[in-house]
């Protein structure tokens, strides 16, 4: 029984290790999958310049009747024209709508990594604000999957309105693992959280396969907003939400109560 027992915890010691290792040498490659563009450049893709020189590609969705605008960032194999039908629902909704590529996604340039991607989204509020004109307090950070890295860090460097996470992850380890495994930090959105302090909303399919519950539930624990609610969403998985009434329901309440 005890040689058994030494087995089986050496072959699982031995598969945290390798799993360590594939995270260290291929983390971003996996966080960061960039897709096949759906698109081209036309005069409707906006070019905004990151540190570093590299180009990204952005769209913006111009409602002239508002003065609040959505900063959306989207999932990992998503990019700004696949996800159209969100973003037009969004701007038919009362809201200008600025959506953002990750370097290496789309037609921008650079390479995806969670260091670029948070270049870029200094880069789209930066746009915003300085170019748009756009009053922080009138700007709500929307973040999708892996967009919740780049939505909370934006809400906890920077002024705005409001937060929303849908379908967020808590920190890498958490997308596999009901415990924290990664001794560096690497997609740390916990640390994130804390920082917060706009009103947020978390939204996270009780289904969830990919990023299972446990990380919405994590990012709302350590959120460091007065006024914050997390929002299990019943039977729905990982990709589904928008094409749920109620997905609009409850972002379309919480914005309406929060950014005025």
């Amino acid at each position: 029984m005890i040689f058994w027992l030494n087995i089986f915890v050496m072959a699982a010691a031995s598969a945290l290790a390798l799993l360590m290792l594939a995270a260290w040498l291929f983390g971003d490659r996996i966080a960061y999958p960039a897709p096949e563009s759906t698109y081209v450049d036309t005069p409707e893709v906006i070019k905004l310049r990151i540190p570093g020189g590299a180009e990204i590609s952005a769209r913006f969705l111009e409602n002239k009747g508002s003065d609040k605008c959505i900063l959306y960032s989207h999932g990992n194999r998503e990019d700004i024209f696949s996800i159209s039908d969100t973003l037009e629902r969004y701007k038919l909704s009362g809201y200008n709508v600025l959506a953002y590529e990750y370097c290496g996604y789309g037609t921008s340039e650079g390479t995806a990594k969670e260091e670029s991607a948070l270049k870029c989204a200094d880069a789209a509020y930066d746009f915003l604000v300085r170019d748009k004109g756009f009053s922080p307090e009138k700007i709500a950070a929307v973040g999708f999957s892996i967009g919740s890295v780049t939505a909370l860090h934006i809400a906890s460097s920077r002024e705005i309105g409001a937060l929303v996470v849908v379908g967020g992850l808590a920190k890498s380890s958490y997308a596999i693992l009901p415990f924290d495994l990664f001794f560096w930090s690497w997609l740390d959105n916990l640390s994130r959280a804390k920082k917060v302090r706009a009103p947020t909303l978390f939204l996270h399919g009780t289904k969830d396969k990919i990023l299972p519950p446990r990380n919405g539930r994590l990012l709302y624990a350590a959120c460091g907003a007065d006024k914050k609610h997390l929002e299990m969403m019943e039977g729905f998985g990982h990709n589904k939400m928008p094409e749920s009434q109620l997905y609009w329901d409850k972002i379309l309440g919480f914005l309406g109560s929060t950014i005025r």
